[in-house]
């Protein structure tokens, strides 16, 4: 796909260009589409110029995610921006403390044995772990239920086929496919056909083991992907609450004598709880036998890991082993940008970083230094390009631009050195502005999502698993409703798979281009 059309060609071995994007086409005889596109014009992936529909909602998440930590800073926001990040922050609860509060959900937490601050640690960066083994849980049961739903119903099949009751139904009008159901079970791949007696059972057994070890093959890369997809998600979060725990405020004591008007600092009390000081108590220990483990493993272990594990393989990258354990973290980037992925892992990491030891910056640094990060990355994302896709690369440097000029506005809210406060009319209107330009982005990347999933046509796939489950369970319901709606559901699925396509438009080539 190039520019919204789809580039044809009536012969083997001709080119031709389509779109304006550089791209040429080639069809061969095994019906295998291969691409050489300009280096401006990105590669060719999957879907052509279509990225895949999760890594575009890949994409709105992570700008999501970061425009939370924009809404942390301690910036005096107009009321045309201050809803709508409080909205977004109480929808993405996962990397904001206030949106989630864990003394909401304990009502005896004055009981609990640990101080409501290191609670509130645990749960953030356990929260990861627990529901990874939830992931995994659901997995294992999915593969366990395709394993033992057709061994069941084989062994079932074959002991229920001499009682009375299977006889009167496979005579019943109703149940016309009842005695072909049943022999067919009677074939099934957890029996062993045609042996009767002491040894069937021992027979199952293994022929059921055998499917089990079959189910799970896979097991360990989807292990890897559900591990992925939950870094992901949770890197925000973890990354907060670890740092926080190395995050301490110095705190003035009213009573100092003899001049009660000069500032005094005792010590230096931990930001989550002031009442607690630093690197005394529970806190020293804490800090340094949990927050230290999770700062190594987050912020240094995780991005070098990544990095390590592309570059060591290489030579791997378009293996097929290779690709389905790993290919989640290299499958949106080229070839030579295969890494980039640790990129986007330490940028997430220095963003959170900058609202965590905000307080020691003030809020003026604070918000500078977030913008500075976003214009380091957006420079970075267009001189690399290492987005596969030519969409994906544009819909990221667009949400980079709107990210960056969020924190330019937000700038602009704070008084100056000398006390002056921007008017409220200037603060109203470029709150409005900053807010217009992400809604922009925002329905933007809905219409390449929207694009993705037409390119992948989910609807059709999900309507053709419906009917071969109706097809399946067809002779065990009464006849003519399942046939009526399985051919309903083929017949509007091969309808969508299809859509009509407009008449071949000739190019000065002399070649048609048809457009979907």
């Amino acid at each position: 796909f190039s520019g919204g059309s789809i580039v044809t060609k009536p012969s083997a071995g001709t080119a031709g260009g389509g779109g304006g994007g550089g791209a040429a086409a080639a069809a061969a005889a095994g019906g295998a589409v291969g691409a050489n596109n300009s280096a401006n014009s990105g590669v060719l992936g999957d879907l052509g110029y279509v990225a895949r529909a999760s890594d575009i909602l890949r994409d709105i998440v992570l700008y999501m995610q970061y425009m939370v930590l924009i809404g942390t800073l301690r910036v005096p926001w107009p009321d045309t921006l201050l809803l709508p990040i409080k909205a977004l922050t109480w929808f993405w609860s996962a990397s904001s403390s206030e949106t989630l509060a864990l003394e909401c959900l304990m009502t005896h937490a004055e009981q609990l044995a640990l101080p409501i601050a290191l609670t509130r640690t645990l749960f953030y960066t356990g929260m990861p772990v627990a529901v990874y083994v939830v992931l995994l849980g659901i997995e294992a049961f999915v593969r366990l239920s395709l394993v033992l739903i057709p061994a069941v119903t084989a062994w079932l099949a074959l002991g229920f086929r001499h009682t009375k009751a299977f006889h009167a139904l496979s005579r019943s009008k109703s149940f016309p496919g009842m005695r072909r159901f049943v022999m067919k079970q009677q074939q099934s791949r957890f029996l062993a056909p045609g042996v009767i007696g002491p040894a069937a059972p021992t027979s199952s057994q293994a022929a059921f083991m055998r499917e089990l070890q079959a189910g799970f093959t896979s097991f360990g890369n989807t292990a890897w992907v559900l591990a992925g997809t939950t870094i992901f998600f949770f890197l925000p979060s973890v990354v907060r609450y670890a740092l926080s725990l190395f995050s301490c405020v110095k705190l003035d004591d009213p009573d100092y004598i003899p001049y009660p008007w000069t500032a005094a600092a005792p010590g230096t009390y931990f930001l989550q709880d002031l009442n607690q000081q630093c690197w005394t108590g529970w806190h020293w220990y804490w800090a340094i036998f949990y927050g230290i483990p999770i700062v190594v493993m987050t912020c240094v272990a995780l991005p070098v890991g990544i990095a390590a594990v592309i570059l060591r393989n290489k030579a791997n990258l378009q293996e097929p082993w290779f690709k389905r354990k790993h290919g989640s973290l290299y499958r949106i980037f080229r070839t030579e940008r295969a890494a980039w992925g640790a990129v986007v892992a330490v940028q997430t990491i220095v963003l959170v970083a900058v609202t965590v030891f905000g307080l020691a910056l003030g809020p003026y640094h604070q918000t500078l230094a977030m913008s500075a990060a976003f214009a380091l990355t957006l420079v970075l994302l267009m001189l690399f390009k290492p987005l596969k896709h030519k969409q994906q690369q544009h819909l990221l440097t667009f949400g980079y631009a709107c990210l960056f000029a969020t924190t330019l506005a937000a700038l602009s809210f704070m008084p100056s050195y000398d006390g002056k406060t921007p008017p409220h009319a200037y603060c109203l209107t470029m709150g409005a502005c900053a807010l217009a330009l992400n809604v922009v982005y925002l329905v933007y990347a809905l219409v390449q999502l929207k694009r993705s999933i037409t390119a992948e046509q989910p609807l059709n796939r999900l309507l053709s698993m419906v009917v071969s489950v109706l097809n399946k369970a067809a002779p065990l319901l009464p006849g003519g409703c399942v046939n009526n709606v399985s051919q309903r559901l083929a017949s509007f699925s091969a309808s969508i798979s299809s859509p009509v396509q407009k008449p071949a438009a000739p190019t000065p080539t002399g070649k048609s281009v048809t457009v979907p």
